[in-house]
């Protein structure tokens, strides 16, 4: 039955201005580099003319995400705390989504949750950052592979076979942040040597494979919500503005800074800080997840 699909798009779907619009999604995970990236998102967003929204609160997990999107007129939605049951909600969209080694997500966890991480609406945390001060960094790192285990099952959850999601990893992107970044806003169809008269901005909600062209004419709805489009130079320009060196006041990446949020900014770094037994308790937790991601050939690290 067409029509109560066509009826259900333009009800559920951003109808704002008299055109449907596709959603921009942004979705990470806690500590893998969500503040950054959030950031240089928002600049997009800006540039391109996207109404942009950060969802990150517990309070809205329970809640319809794809409502929530409509609710508040957004076009570019960052979700940092992704779950893909939420995800799931989403009628349409294109997004981005950013892993990092999950050995490194435990490091960085450590040391922010110890030092520099908010604990506003985040109870939690406080009686974590209590604990930690009173144990040793070796016992505070099984104590923070245990807390932050909800955070990785949210990576070993993910779908990273969505066609509409292009997949990114921290250790790629932040030796290399233009041509990955030019790749994901590509992908997003946001660059603007690629847009036309049809797909202005390349923000567009396709009803075809939906309904037919007659019943778009005869419903005439406009299927396309005009956008700016984004260069090489508009990117490179954001990069820059969001540089590590900037975020952490000068310090060079790799430089570390057990203080500030933005700790150090390099990868690998739990070479630096796990042993043996933290190795066996990270494996018994999360089994052969890291050969499931890419990070490892097998169990034997």
């Amino acid at each position: 039955m067409i029509i109560p699909i066509v009826v259900k798009y333009i009800i559920l779907g951003p109808l704002w201005d008299g055109a449907l619009v596709v959603l921009i999604a942004y979705f990470g995970h806690h500590k893998c580099a969500t503040r950054w990236m959030v950031s240089i998102c928002r600049d997009i967003a800006s540039l391109t003319g996207h109404s942009f929204a950060d969802i990150t609160s517990p309070n809205v997990f329970g809640k319809n995400i794809w409502n929530i999107a409509q609710e508040r007129r957004i076009t570019f939605l960052s979700y940092t705390n992704a779950r893909q049951k939420k995800v799931n909600e989403l009628l349409d969209f294109k997004g981005i989504h950013l892993i990092r080694d999950p050995r490194d997500v435990i490091v960085s966890a450590y040391f922010s949750h110890m030092n520099s991480h908010s604990s506003r609406d985040w109870k939690q945390l406080i009686a974590h950052r209590d604990r930690l001060s009173q144990l040793s960094k070796e016992d505070g790192l099984h104590a923070e592979i245990d807390f932050s285990a909800s955070n990785i099952d949210s990576i070993a959850g993910w779908d990273y076979r969505q066609s509409n999601v292009y997949e990114m990893k921290f250790e790629n992107l932040v030796d290399t942040p233009l041509p990955k970044m030019l790749e994901a806003v590509r992908f997003l169809g946001l660059l603007g040597h690629e847009l036309s008269d049809t797909t202005p901005g390349a923000v567009h909600y396709y009803l075809a494979g939906r309904c037919s062209l007659w019943i778009q004419s005869m419903l005439r709805l406009r299927t396309t919500r005009p956008y700016k489009s984004i260069t090489r130079s508009d990117l490179d320009r954001i990069l820059r503005r969001n540089a590590f060196e900037q975020k952490a006041n000068g310090r060079i990446r790799g430089h570390e800074d057990a203080m500030s949020h933005y700790r150090k900014g390099v990868s690998g770094d739990w070479h630096n800080h796990f042993r043996s037994q933290h190795k066996d308790h990270f494996k018994e937790k999360f089994g052969d997840l890291l050969g499931r991601l890419g990070y490892e050939n097998n169990n034997n690290w």
